[in-house]
């Protein structure tokens, strides 16, 4: 066995109760709002008009600021004080749920507004989401941060298992602006939290990375997400698909060239070096490829193929949410005795299980919903173990200045697998389902889906568990 990979020491720091649940608010009321949405996408559209397409976009321009701004949040929260940039966060995304409220009384403005609102809400999760992982850092004494972090987790995967139940409720018996409207008092209480949080101690980067790396990766990023987001309905050979891709190999190659010989790098060069911190990163990756971005298609199936109601939906996670926060506690537990890597190895094994037997299971004509709750719970096994070991290890060797641009290159490479998930099984699901929506073809869909996720998890487990291996046999190996 390996011992656990030790989390960074840092400048003595007690422990702030209030910081550490302004953390948790924060991270659950960004992910819970994520799926939450979905599940109103119908009403919303009844509502306000503009089809298809605008509910696409009520989706998009949220993943879009999400995506193109979370690594220079992340940064800005090394360069200042972090309960500064992490209340704007708070504030803003208040201020983008209410423009999504006041859409609903706005008229012909009212699609107009909601986009607005959604936009303003992903400016604000990219600030969120980064540095509430952060925050645990800078505010945690060392020995609290692996059962912090799994707490973390375990807040961020209940939030987007329950999503669908929480949405479907409030739809059903509310109404949809209130889907919006529940956000407001959240943030007060995160703000509030907030002023209760000492000074931060310890260092802060010293100077801004070069204009040119942020701006080229932000451009890339962003577009890379709208190709993926928008390559299903535009068609992937479309002149705006291409030329998004194009961009994408621009803006990759400035950045790669800039970071190359500056001298104030985005990317820190302490970061580069670490194998765990690399390791974290592809990890994340086909997490959101193979396990995050299957929800969607999982929700689209239980509504469309199984005949589900959205809160039978949302009922349909809660096994696989239960599971998701008792493994995640119990990981911590795990990782201190056998090492992160090999926890990893383990967490994913067991997702590449959980989706195989989804492959299986839903082989027959007539499987209803039932078929997809053993898969989900082993699934949400395998994610209880892998998620926080992951944050973990990437946190293994960060020092100080640098726990903020940590959390938003690893919130970003999760999304950014998400996004690329989700455009590569669209293809597998449209395959599929071609122009017909049918029960058997929405399954048939799925399958194919599980599977692919199936094999990459699998693959990302034996490269952990290569790791672990090695780094019981030579501990001196684990970082370069």
């Amino acid at each position: 066995m390996t011992s656990a990979v030790a989390l960074p020491p840092t400048e003595q720091v007690r422990t702030s109760k209030a910081a550490i649940a302004a953390s948790v608010v924060g991270v659950f009321i960004c992910l819970l709002d994520t799926n939450i949405v979905n599940v109103a996408l119908p009403d919303i559209q009844r509502a306000l008009g503009g089809g298809i397409s605008a509910s696409q976009w009520i989706v998009s321009l949220y993943v879009l600021a999400l995506a193109a701004l979370i690594v220079p949040a992340g940064i800005l929260g090394d360069l200042r004080d972090i309960r500064v940039l992490y209340g704007v966060g708070g504030a803003v995304f208040g201020l983008g749920s209410l423009a999504c409220t006041l859409a609903a009384s706005s008229g012909t403005h009212g699609t107009a507004m909601i986009f607005v609102g959604r936009a303003v809400q992903g400016v604000g999760a990219a600030l969120i989401l980064p540095l509430s992982l952060a925050m645990i850092f800078v505010f945690a004494e060392p020995a609290a941060r692996t059962k912090l972090i799994a707490l973390w987790s375990a807040v961020g995967g209940l939030s987007t298992a329950v999503g669908p139940l929480v949405g479907g409720l409030i739809v059903q018996h509310i109404g949809w602006t209130w889907i919006f409207l529940i956000n407001l008092p959240v943030v007060a209480v995160l703000v509030a939290l907030l002023l209760r949080t000492p000074a931060p101690g310890g260092r802060r980067r010293e100077a801004l990375p070069s204009p040119v790396s942020v701006a080229a990766f932000a451009v890339s990023t962003f577009a890379l997400t709208l190709a993926l987001i928008q390559g299903p309905s535009w068609g992937w050979a479309d002149v705006r698909v291409l030329a998004m891709f194009g961009l994408t190999l621009v803006g990759t190659v400035v950045f790669v060239a800039g970071e190359a010989g500056s001298k104030r790098p985005l990317v820190p060069v302490t970061l580069r070096r670490e194998r765990e911190f690399r390791s974290s990163l592809l990890t994340g990756f086909v997490s959101g490829f193979a396990v995050f971005s299957l929800f969607f298609f999982l929700s689209y199936y239980l509504q469309y193929g199984a005949g589900l109601s959205p809160t039978a939906t949302g009922l349909h996670y809660l096994p696989m949410s239960a599971m998701l926060v008792v493994f995640a506690g119990a990981g911590r537990k795990v990782g201190e005795r056998i090492g992160q890597a090999a926890t990893i190895g383990v967490g994913m094994l067991i997702c590449g299980i959980g989706l195989t037997l989804l492959w299986v299971m839903l082989a027959d004509s007539r499987p209803g919903a039932l078929a997809t709750i053993v898969p989900t719970v082993v699934l949400g096994i395998g994610v209880g173990l892998s998620f926080p070991a992951t944050s973990a290890q990437a946190f293994a060797h960060t020092s100080g200045d640098d726990y903020g641009t940590a959390a938003s290159i690893l919130t970003m490479t999760r999304q950014l697998g998400t996004s690329v998930g989700i455009g590569v099984l669209s293809l597998i699901m449209t395959r599929s389902v071609g122009q017909h929506l049918t029960a058997d073809a929405v399954r048939d869909g799925l399958r194919w889906i599980g599977l692919a996720g199936a094999v990459a998890t699998t693959l990302i487990a034996l490269v952990n568990l290569r790791a672990a291996a090695r780094n019981a046999s030579n501990p001196e190996s684990e970082s370069e």
